[in-house]
């Protein structure tokens, strides 16, 4: 955008001032671009002989101009007859620069009306000792686009920021969080992809993830996370969500996805509140699948056909498909009429081979099979094992470690 060319740096040496400016320059400013030397050289000669009887004058007005224009933290010091070094911290590299500019061109005009002014009259500094300075050019055209660049920026990272607390899925809105045990817990969340398994190809990313306590990194356990409370169980869920969305707003999931799977548990959403909530944060993620959501619901154990069906409605205005997930060791007949699309469950771990996962998954599948054609079978440890679940009958699944 702006030209990158290296000037020549110029030398100026000090008379005064440069100690007490060098106590209070932090080590960071002249790398930030933040200290900058407006020269006044041009002022003097346009007075040519009755400079040593206006420079006082000048110095006074140059003064008062800066004192207006820094803003909060900005200071400056003469350090020479004709240079007045100013800092800027507050302020980025090109907004630093051009602040000098204008305060140069109404030092200019104060005194020399409408005389043609000149244009390298700021320089940068790049370094800076008790006794001189050695500080590059400064385009006042370079100052004054970059400045506008800066603050295009700064707008445009406010308003991400306003709308990221506007947003129902604020990042670290919802976690790390105290549950209700005593420990303090995180999520962490990464996205699984899904596959068609009759076609292999990836229909949709899933939401896996674990809780961990911040103090161990440990994770917790199924048995754990079942025993903490509902709001304990809502946090996850949003928490989930809100990990979910950083993940798709990075680069390698810049293109919007088939579809999501989003988890949630039955007992955090048995809540009017809470499933009022999560439907709201449903809607962050519309525009970014080309497909729509897919609604999957967990901790279904016991849980009344009238409850499934009240949540069910409640979600299915943001969702494509409504999916029951069932643990492995559960037969999910009693899902039958609680108005599930899909069921889903995860392998067991450290199946000892083949006939151990048919062993498993048949009879599972049958029974899934008198709910709903369509089954998805995550976590499936290799190929081998997607395939022959494609073979039993289910529709979808995913492999073990399959991130996106």
């Amino acid at each position: 955008m702006l030209d990158t060319a290296y000037p020549e740096p110029v030398v100026r040496r000090l008379t005064e001032g440069a100690a007490d400016v060098l106590e209070r320059l932090s080590a960071s400013s002249l790398d930030s671009g933040h200290v900058n030397l407006i020269c006044i050289d041009d002022v003097a000669r346009a007075f040519g002989d009755r400079w040593p009887s206006k420079k006082v004058q000048v110095y006074d007005h140059v003064e008062r101009v800066l004192d207006r224009v820094l803003m909060g933290g900005g200071f400056f010091a003469r350090v020479s007859a004709t240079d007045f070094l100013v800092v800027q911290p507050g302020l980025g590299q090109f907004g630093a620069q051009a602040v000098c500019y204008r305060a140069f061109s109404e030092i200019w005009s104060h005194f020399l009306g409408k005389q043609p002014q000149p244009q390298r009259t700021v320089h940068k500094v790049v370094e800076l000792s008790p006794h001189q300075i050695t500080a590059t050019e400064v385009d006042p055209a370079d100052a004054m686009a970059g400045e506008a660049w800066e603050q295009a920026q700064a707008e445009a990272q406010a308003k991400a920021k306003a709308r990221d607390a506007a947003s129902p899925l604020s990042p670290n809105k919802w976690t790390p969080f105290v549950a209700s045990d005593g420990r303090r817990v995180d999520v962490i969340c990464r996205l699984e992809a899904v596959f068609n398994l009759k076609t292999m190809s990836r229909i949709a990313f899933r939401f896996r993830r674990k809780v961990v306590e911040v103090a161990t990194g440990e994770r917790l356990s199924a048995s754990e996370i079942a025993a903490l409370s509902r709001s304990d169980l809502f946090r996850i869920d949003m928490a989930t969500m809100a990990r979910a969305l950083v993940l798709l707003q990075e680069e390698q999931y810049a293109e919007p996805e088939l579809s999501l799977i989003i988890p949630a548990s039955y007992i955090a959403l048995s809540h009017p509140a809470s499933r009022q909530a999560f439907t709201q944060a449903m809607a962050e993620f519309q525009g970014r699948v080309q497909k729509g959501v897919i609604f999957e619901l967990r901790d279904l154990a016991g849980a009344p056909h009238s409850n499934l069906l009240e949540i069910l409605a409640a979600v299915r205005s943001q969702s494509i498909l409504t999916v029951g997930h069932v643990a492995p060791e559960t037969p999910p007949r009693s899902l039958r009429d609680a108005g599930l699309q899909a069921l889903s469950v995860s392998c067991p771990n450290a199946m000892a081979g083949d006939a151990q996962f048919i062993g498993w998954l048949k009879p599972w599948l049958k029974s899934a099979h008198a709910v709903t054609r369509s089954v998805m079978v995550y976590n499936c440890a290799n190929s081998r094992q997607i395939a022959m679940a494609s073979l039993l009958g289910a529709s979808h699944g995913s492999l073990a470690g399959t991130d996106a």
